[in-house]
């Protein structure tokens, strides 16, 4: 499947139902709202793809999550690439959940997914919305619940974010006050993760979009290569819709004999 993926994917045949609340939607036309969701899953077969390289690691998916599934942009591709696996879904938004589970039977997940309970995680940007330290504990805990020789892939903001970002400073594009923008790209440089409330919101808050974050992949990996029971198989930059870096991390030992 891994040199036939855009192939197999633009085949799937995938429910058109939108839902009335779907922000992603919002100001769209379907061949935009659609073509994200096929992008995300053409990352994730590639992951998938590139787990078969590793030991053992050629099983079959059963268990999915797609974690912050909103109104299912992405879901309803896992559904049709899946369609005898069990799919699980959680989000902040209760409504979108629930829209999920009626159309594309789902089943819902409330509060942080259970430990080693998936074969595949899907999470679609949502660290970009994140204070770094709710950030690294969600990292922390997608990668307990995926079983073991599972695949975990997620997007961030990085390079190309930083690069339309600041280098036009006046476009504002992510959060309002040329400050507010400074001081992230400030974070982003020294650390690796820059982040900004939305204009007019607490940066305290972890849940419902509350601002925008930047994200290293240097990053990303000083929270997870610590540990030597998780393979990074995957970096694509720009990898989800032509924006958002994706990441692609296997739950399989280091030390692993082929």
């Amino acid at each position: 499947m891994d040199t036939n993926i855009r192939a197999f994917v633009d085949g799937l045949d995938v429910s058109k139902r939108i839902a009335a609340g779907d922000m992603m939607f919002a100001g769209q036309n379907d061949a935009h709202y659609f073509s994200v969701g096929r992008s995300a899953l053409r990352a994730i077969l590639a992951g998938l793809a590139a787990r078969e390289e590793y030991a053992n690691c050629a099983e079959p998916v059963v268990s999915v999550l797609d974690y912050g599934c909103g109104y299912g942009r992405v879901c309803r591709f896992l559904r049709a690439a899946f369609p005898g696996s069990d799919i699980f879904v959680g989000d902040v938004n209760v409504e979108a959940v629930e829209f999920c589970v009626d159309h594309f039977g789902c089943t819902a997940i409330t509060g942080m997914p259970p430990a080693e309970g998936f074969d595949l995680i899907w999470v679609g940007s949502v660290f970009t919305h994140m204070v770094e330290s709710a950030a690294r504990d969600l990292l922390y805990t997608l990668v307990d619940a995926l079983r073991p020789n599972g695949l975990l892939v997620f997007t961030t903001h990085g390079r190309f974010s930083y690069a339309t970002h600041y280098c036009n400073p006046a476009l504002e594009r992510y959060v309002r006050g040329r400050i507010v923008n400074d001081r992230m790209n400030a974070e982003y440089l020294t650390t690796g993760y820059g982040y900004a409330a939305h204009f007019g919101q607490d940066e305290l808050r972890t849940l419902v979009n509350p601002g925008v974050s930047i994200i290293d992949p240097h990053w990303v990996q000083r929270c997870l290569f610590p540990s030597t029971g998780i393979l990074q198989v995957m970096f694509q930059e720009r990898g989800w819709d032509y924006h958002q870096d994706v990441y692609g991390f296997v739950r399989s030992e280091l030390t692993q004999e082929p």
